[in-house]
């Protein structure tokens, strides 16, 4: 058993096998959009909400390791598989920040690059090597159909890593057939900020019943007017099985 491997999962996966990922990287793709002008503020008030884990560029975590230190897991957002030169070099950086693991992007057009097999392949390598879980960020660019999401999903799989995010499908009978086609565990990601409210809840609990073991949202939560009661209401339906209804009342009476 790698035993590091397995404590550093557990810092991101409660004991019920479920999870609730805060995404806050954004900022390298997208800039100072609304919710992360300070990053290091909304990180501060995201962390005083019980979330699993936090995902992080290095800059910001080097930035505010101070703030994060001891109260949560760190998931190290390491870019795009195929610019990765030094992946060694990335491995160690990452364990040496105190990562409990490593994020990467696994971006596909028409079809998956050899590049970005090889590469992912050996970043597999290395940070299994390293007893650090990998989690690879499905992202179809072009076409996001039940048939391309299930089909990479199930090569990132094949290729060894930990946990993938990616799109939840149109519904949870769609969903389970991504899920069943992986070889690995799923979190749902948010995409940008939805309007109602409703629709993201119901998303949330159709991936869980279909086999997701949790979310990973970004701007669903940091861009709502009270993250704490998001992350509520969403702790609520992954890791207790609420109904939308009930998870829905906490953010419509404002009750943290």
């Amino acid at each position: 058993m790698n035993i590091g491997k397995y404590l550093r999962l557990r810092r991101i996966v409660r004991s019920d096998g479920r999870t609730v990922i805060i995404a806050l990287d954004h900022g390298i793709a997208l800039g100072p959009i609304k919710g992360i002008e300070d990053p290091v503020l909304t990180l501060k008030n995201l962390l005083k909400c019980n979330i699993d884990a936090i995902m992080l560029n290095r800059g910001l975590l080097l930035k505010a390791y101070n703030v994060v230190a001891g109260r949560t897991g760190i998931v190290l957002s390491i870019g795009d598989v195929k610019e990765l030169l030094d992946i060694k070099s990335i491995v160690k950086d990452a364990l040496k920040l105190g990562a409990v693991a490593l994020k990467v992007m696994v971006l596909i057009d028409d079809e998956i690059e050899g590049a970005t097999v090889s590469k992912l392949s050996t970043l597999s390598i290395i940070s299994n090597m390293w007893g650090i879980p990998l989690i690879a960020e499905v992202y179809p660019r072009k076409s996001r159909s039940l048939n391309v999401i299930a089909k990479y999903c199930r090569i990132v799989s094949e290729i060894g890593v930990d946990l993938i995010k990616t799109f939840y499908t149109r519904d949870k009978s769609s969903f389970k057939y991504v899920v069943n086609a992986s070889l690995s565990p799923i979190v749902v990601l948010g995409g940008p900020k939805v309007e109602n409210i409703r629709d993201l809840l119901a998303m949330t609990k159709n991936a869980v019943e279909a086999g997701a073991i949790g979310v990973a949202y970004g701007r669903n939560v940091w861009q709502y007017e009270r993250p704490e009661l998001m992350v509520k209401a969403l702790n609520m339906i992954v890791h207790e099985g609420v109904e939308v209804n009930e998870a829905l009342r906490v953010l419509e009476g404002g009750d943290a």
